[in-house]
């Protein structure tokens, strides 16, 4: 199972680096999309541009716990080229020069690294109310 602040970890990473929250524009979330259909976001712009963090089990090697984290993106309706210059941005910020980041802290753990799993994020499709475009990355962590 993965760390039960994994998420939150990466989350803070992002934020830490002006990607998610802030002035950046984009929210930021962990485990799950907001949908665009609930009383407590429809309409709500905020609930365009959204990154989530959501940890997942993962493997354990030679006793080195290494859990996977995935970041799925949404963006406003048809913009895919901002859209997936955000996972991108996320992308090149986790896997700088295609090498895993590490070792790095975040609210006290370290990290030994992070790494791709995959060479490019995935287009995932857009949702069907709004037609804004999403992307995902996956992630292997070493704790």
């Amino acid at each position: 199972m993965a760390h039960p602040s994994l998420s939150d970890d990466v989350l803070q990473l992002l934020r830490g680096h002006a990607l998610v929250d802030g002035v950046s524009g984009w929210k930021g979330c962990t485990l799950w999309m907001p949908p665009n259909n609930s009383e407590f976001t429809a309409g709500d712009p905020r609930y365009d541009q959204v990154v989530v963090v959501t940890g997942y089990g993962g493997a354990r090697r030679n006793a080195i716990e290494q859990p996977s984290v995935q970041i799925r993106v949404r963006g406003t309706a048809y913009d895919w080229a901002g859209t997936e210059r955000k996972i991108l941005d996320i992308l090149d910020l986790l896997y700088p020069n295609d090498l895993p980041l590490g070792p790095f802290t975040v609210n006290g753990r370290t990290y030994a690294w992070i790494r791709a799993r995959q060479s490019r994020p995935m287009f995932l499709g857009v949702d069907q109310q709004n037609w804004r475009p999403e992307f995902a990355q996956n992630y292997d962590v070493a704790i």
